[in-house]
């Protein structure tokens, strides 16, 4: 039998791997940066000025959904365990397991459907899909009263 460390030991190792992947590819970075090719110095390496780009107007909102859709995934991560409890009598180890599938099915989400969605639409459009989806289900999770229907 599995013990309750191993959800936790997924966990974190999907954790670290995600960390040293940002730690590489962020521009923040000193690795980063060593693995740009030196710019050329003088009158040629100077840009032109630019001037601001104006932000659309629905930038400001697509970012308060996802603010809002921030919030109601916290308060069902929090709540998660405590419902799983209620609904399904699900114990400590479940639960765990529950957590680590989900977090796997988040990195393949990363992986293979954020690519995928880019390649066949634009970004609005994904922020919009990716918030359809979310809500939905958000509203499918809430409503069901079946186990497998609540992991669909």
């Amino acid at each position: 039998k599995l013990g309750l460390n191993v959800p936790v030991m997924v966990d974190g190792t999907i954790t670290l791997f995600a960390a040293c992947l940002v730690g590489y590819y962020l521009p923040e970075t000193p690795s980063f940066l060593r693995s740009r090719v030196a710019q050329p110095v003088g009158d040629e390496a100077k840009e032109p000025a630019r001037a601001a780009t104006p932000i659309p107007r629905a930038v400001y909102w697509f970012g308060f959904a996802q603010f809002l859709g921030g919030i109601g995934f916290s308060t069902l991560l929090s709540s998660l365990a405590i419902f799983m409890l209620a609904r399904y009598d699900f114990d400590a180890l479940r639960i765990g397991f529950m957590m680590m599938g989900g977090s796997l099915v988040m990195v393949g989400v990363n992986v293979w459907g954020v690519p995928f969605a880019n390649r066949h639409l634009t970004v609005a459009r994904c922020i919009v899909a990716g918030g359809l989806v979310n809500a939905v289900g958000f509203l499918l999770f809430a409503m069901s009263m079946q186990l497998w229907a609540t992991f669909a």
